[in-house]
């Protein structure tokens, strides 16, 4: 897993690192990971992008702005939580640097 600490900046007064995003991702991540063991099938991802939808619900209220699944979630899921996060942290980047510009344009 990369380890990067890009920060995000929504606005001025709002600095967030992707620590801070990686680390809610990662125990939310883990705790679907647990709850489907059992019941996943061998071809099934490890993560289901629908299960992972529910994580967005735990990053918004960090990032302040609504995360839309198929920009955030790859289709099909990931077979690993590392896979997941590093995907998904890469679209929140993007999604965050394109909410500062539409911020900035008003």
């Amino acid at each position: 897993m990369a380890n990067t600490s890009t920060a995000f900046q929504i606005d001025e007064d709002v600095h967030l690192t992707s620590c801070e995003i990686r680390a809610v991702l990662t125990d939310k991540l883990d705790e679907i990971v647990d709850e489907g063991a059992l019941l996943r099938k061998v071809w099934e991802p490890l993560l289901d992008s629908f299960a992972v939808v529910s994580t967005l619900l735990a990053i918004e209220p960090i990032v302040g702005f609504r995360l839309p699944p198929d920009k955030t979630i790859r289709k099909g899921g990931y077979q690993s939580v590392d896979e997941a996060i590093d995907d998904m942290m890469l679209r929140i980047d993007k999604l965050c640097q394109e909410e500062e510009k539409r911020k900035g344009s008003k």
